[in-house]
């Protein structure tokens, strides 16, 4: 009987042990699970890291390449421009502050460069003289005095107050408003002229305008005496 008792203590003790055994490994087992999901995570969160770093990395240099070629053809246009202007040079003498040699932009105007020299002296007859009037290379302009004024055949021999040079509408570098003054000259024949001019250069003779559609020998005598070319 005691026998019986003693081995019934013994078998609940065993399986109390085995049960504790158990319970430890299973609690092992969760904590290691829990373990290398957060290690995998972490890893995980490294890597995503390492690659949003490298993304923006990329862009970084992305955006610095595109502003070095936005630079470098911002330069190239300005060079460009630069290259594009075209020089004249313009012997401007008589009644101004600085009589010179003025080195301006094709299309500069007298008035220009008259301000360039400093402006008229007191003594000049300016309003003589045409100063809306488009300047060319190697012109030589001479304002003239009031007493030179007095003068009338000293006052046309002057090669700037000349009325016959500053009447006459230079058809190489009027622009629209300048060529539709001309007697029947209108809108459309003054962009054929501004249109042949750049497609074939400067007109050589005034009759190289009868190139132009729709000036022809009637047209052309309207206008032979009111042109010039430079």
């Amino acid at each position: 009987m005691k026998q019986k008792k003693y081995l019934k203590t013994g078998l609940m003790i065993l399986f109390i042990f085995m049960s504790g055994i158990f319970y430890s490994c299973k609690e092992n087992n969760q904590q290691s699970t829990q373990l290398s999901i957060k290690s995998l995570e972490e890893s995980f969160d490294t890597v995503n890291a390492e690659e949003d770093a490298k993304d923006m990395d990329e862009d970084s240099i992305s955006v610095l390449e595109q502003s070095d070629i936005t630079a470098n053809k911002s330069g190239e246009e300005s060079i460009k421009n630069i290259e594009d202007q075209e020089l004249i040079y313009v012997h401007l003498c008589g009644e101004v502050k600085n009589p010179d040699v003025y080195q301006v932009e094709k299309g500069t105007r007298l008035f220009d460069i008259i301000k360039l020299a400093g402006g008229l002296t007191e003594e000049a007859a300016g309003e003589y003289v045409n100063q809306a009037a488009v300047l060319t290379d190697g012109q030589q302009v001479y304002i003239p005095s009031r007493a030179e004024v007095k003068d009338k055949s000293l006052y046309m021999n002057s090669q700037v107050a000349s009325e016959k040079d500053t009447s006459k509408v230079n058809i190489n570098t009027a622009d629209i408003n300048e060529l539709m003054t001309l007697p029947g000259i209108g809108e459309a024949k003054a962009e054929s002229i501004l249109n042949y001019r750049q497609e074939h250069g400067d007109f050589k003779a005034i009759e190289d305008i009868k190139n132009i559609s729709g000036i022809k020998d009637s047209a052309f005598n309207k206008i032979k005496d009111k042109i010039i070319v430079k």
